[in-house]
């Protein structure tokens, strides 16, 4: 298309031209991941990727390599705006030579349970938007758990359902007004989340003062998160997506509209909703928008210099006994490699996140090239970690193969439905609900376990050190189903621990998007939760390890013992169609504080190489009251070690008797001293405004602070906050919107 006069058009004038049938196709998609293209009137088409870590492109099977970042959760263990800003911005250069102006991104659900399928979002969103990429937040809302997400109703309280499920897109509305918002597969108070008026009307819109366009969440066989036509257009739910679309066609449509179930102003709403976001990225993007639509890969010396502090950043350091770490050849002369994952390409999870990355290094590959003059580095596999977590029985077969000779793999497969019958599974064996049907065929050497492991420990004892890497991987952790378990797969504890038997220096990595149980934590000298740390994995576990980076990372969730002790624990499934979050308020830290359990590790818990000190604790007050009200807390933070490093200062918030069940340890706001040179020290401020003194009103159906005395407590992580001031609140005030 080589008329650009779209560009300049009068979006009402446009609408008014439009014949309904092209305004009925403007709000589906002709495919996957584009909109629909308006020939007659010049309006063209723009494209659009998934995701959160990476911009895959417009193909599941043949992608264009693109960088693969950090996870979600490695990002946030960074507690850094600004380098998540940065994330932002370098996703819009790689989404724009991807032909794309609209990243599916970010995801900023809650975790109410580290079995989930599933950030510091304003950042993130600002980096993107400031290059001219839209952001899409998601999953608008309460996309907490995999289990029916297609249909089970989230029983939320009026107050968990403010402070802490819509909290987070609330915060992002407010610091960076995301061009996009993509609606949950789920029921809010039995509702459909994209035919929901109150969320996307109600609040979204009409509380918030959104003005961009609402799309459905869409994923494999179930794909449309859309259950109904007129319904969504009503509720303002702008694009059905992927398309073809599968309830937004000609004859719905129109039998809605002549019956009157959907009102001619109410299409013109939403195709001038679609028309104005569309206008607004072609104008931000014309050379991208009218470009010749090919998909380009991206390598540069700069782009993966980046990558690679960005993973470094986001390692958190659990352990060191006796500072094994950093690694030295004083004391480390032969380092053992072993687990699952140490040649393996962890590299992300698997959904929406999943790409096809340039290049990868692996931990091992990074550990050998990294490793300092006079460090001998061998390696065992151990045992391995791929049970099959989801999809029909596994099918294996025996091989043998000559190395260097190419040889011809015969799978015959059918994608029919299974055949009718009752078995153990029952209806489970019938369906795949939300899953791409296909094959998939992979394989790895023939070990005996028992052998594995003796000459993984065989190793061990004959080493200085031993570097474990493990965890989980795409095949634990997806879009479409929980983890049935806090457990490693396969062999992995049994490992661990009778490696940490035979050389107490056992170092162990933890590649993985969030908790895992640690039965062995004892045992071993040190643990590195690396998380899916994108390209550069093998790297950044390196530069930590070899101490080229002082870890600065610190723990976005808190790490639990036992599945027991998690706060949705027994409240994470859909029972007859419902997920009851019977935790309320008490969500993460504020779970393990208010019911006295122990975790393994706390919420912003993190170690370093060196050791900070907090000082000169001060507050000072710039509007007193009403929604204006705003504090500034400064306090200093001093490195008093020998080596430079960065520490996380957090600010929680004790409310006054405001007469309901509310935690007593809040966080409010938090800022990252970086690179603090030995001895030097950084001063801290971080202000505060009237979110963190206000609660959810049911009453008043409003937010509410209550006039009272604030304790404010600082300090590196939830249970360990040294610092403390009050602040006293001399009058109450509500307020609705942002």
């Amino acid at each position: 298309m080589t008329d650009r006069s779209f560009l300049n058009a009068h979006i009402p004038d446009l609408v008014a031209r439009l014949k309904v049938d092209e305004k009925i196709s403007l709000l589906g998609a002709p495919n996957w991941w584009n909109t629909t293209n308006i020939d007659r009137l010049n309006i063209p088409a723009i494209r659009m990727s998934d995701g959160p870590n990476g911009v895959r492109g417009s193909s599941h099977f043949v992608p264009t390599p693109a960088q693969c970042l950090p996870c979600a959760t490695a990002l946030a263990s960074t507690f850094d705006p600004e380098l998540v800003h940065d994330v932002g911005v370098f996703l819009a250069q790689e989404a724009k030579i991807k032909s794309s102006v609209v990243l599916l991104a970010p995801t900023c659900n809650i975790q109410r349970s580290p079995l989930g399928g599933r950030i510091l979002a304003a950042a993130y969103v600002n980096g993107l938007q400031s290059e001219g990429v839209s952001a899409t937040i998601k999953h608008f809302v309460a996309n907490d758990q995999e289990h029916e997400r297609t249909a089970a109703d989230s029983v939320i309280s009026p107050r968990a359902l403010r402070e802490i499920y819509l909290y987070p897109f609330m915060i992002a509305q407010r610091d960076a007004k995301p061009g996009a918002y993509m609606t949950s597969y789920g029921r809010i108070e039995g509702v459909h989340c994209s035919e929901n008026k109150k969320l996307l009307t109600g609040i979204l819109r009409g509380e918030w003062g959104f003005e961009g366009i609402v799309i459905s969440d869409c994923r494999a066989i179930h794909r449309h998160g859309t259950y109904g036509a007129d319904q969504a257009l009503n509720a303002g739910l702008d694009l059905e997506m992927p398309g073809p679309p599968r309830w937004r066609t000609q004859n719905i449509l129109l039998h809605c509209l002549s019956s009157q179930k959907l009102l001619n102003r109410t299409l013109d709403e939403r195709a001038a909703a679609l028309l104005t976001f569309v206008q607004k990225q072609a104008r931000r993007n014309p050379e991208i928008v009218y470009g010749d639509g090919i998909e380009r890969t991206r390598d540069t010396p700069k782009g993966r210099k980046f990558c690679r502090k960005l993973a470094a950043d986001g390692i958190v350091l659990l352990k060191n006994d006796n500072n094994l770490l950093p690694l030295d050849t004083c004391h480390v002369k032969r380092l053992a490699v072993i687990g699952p994952n140490a040649k393996e390409r962890i590299i992300s999870g698997g959904g929406s996140a999943a790409l096809k990355a340039i290049y990868v290094v692996t931990p091992f590959e990074g550990v050998t090239t990294g490793a300092p003059e006079g460090l001998s580095v061998e390696y065992e596999v151990g045992c391995y970690g791929k049970d099959p977590a989801q999809g029909t029985v596994e099918e294996k077969a025996t091989i043998d193969v000559i190395a260097g000779v190419p040889m011809d793999v015969l799978v015959e497969y059918t994608n029919t439905s299974p055949p009718d019958g009752a078995d153990e599974n029952g209806e489970g064996r019938l369906s795949q609900p939300a899953l791409m049907r296909g094959v998939r065929l992979g394989g790895c050497e023939k070990i005996d376990p028992e052998e594995a492991i003796q000459a993984a420990v065989s190793l061990a004892a004959r080493s200085d050190a031993v570097l474990y890497v493990g965890g989980l991987s795409p095949e634990w952790e997806s879009e479409g189903f929980d983890r049935p378990t806090l457990q490693m797969p396969g062999l992995q504890d049994e490992v661990i621990q009778r490696l940490a038997e035979a050389n107490p220096n056992t170092i162990v990595v933890i590649q993985a998007g969030s908790a895992v149980s640690m039965p062995w934590v004892d045992s071993v000298a040190g643990v590195l939760q690396a998380w899916y740390l994108g390209n550069e994995s093998g790297n950044a576990i390196a530069d930590v390890l070899y101490g080229k980076v002082n870890p600065g990372g610190r723990l976005p969730l808190t790490l639990p013992v036992h599945a027991e002790d998690i706060p949705a624990h027994l409240n994470d499934r859909s029972e007859h169609g419902k997920i009851h979050y019977r935790e309320d308020l008490f969500v993460g830290y504020k779970h393990y504080q208010a019911r006295n359990v122990k975790p393994l590790f706390p919420f912003g818990y993190g170690l370093s190489y060196t050791t900070f000190s907090f000082s000169k604790l001060s507050l000072m007050e710039t509007t007193s009251s009403g929604e204006d009200f705003a504090i500034e807390i400064s306090v200093t933070v001093k490195n008093e070690g020998s080596v430079a490093g960065s520490e996380v200062v957090q600010v929680y918030v004790t409310y006054p008797d405001i007469g309901l069940t509310t935690p007593r340890l809040q966080l409010k706001g938090f800022a990252k001293a970086k690179d603090i040179a030995p001895g030097k020290s950084s001063k801290v401020t971080i202000k505060l405004n009237k979110y963190a003194v206000s609660f959810w009103d049911t009453e008043r159906d409003a937010w509410h602070a209550v006039a009272g005395q604030y304790s404010l407590h600082i300090g590196p992580s939830s249970v360990d906050l040294p610092l403390k001031l009050t602040y006293d609140l001399q009058k109450s005030f509500s307020w609705v919107g942002l």
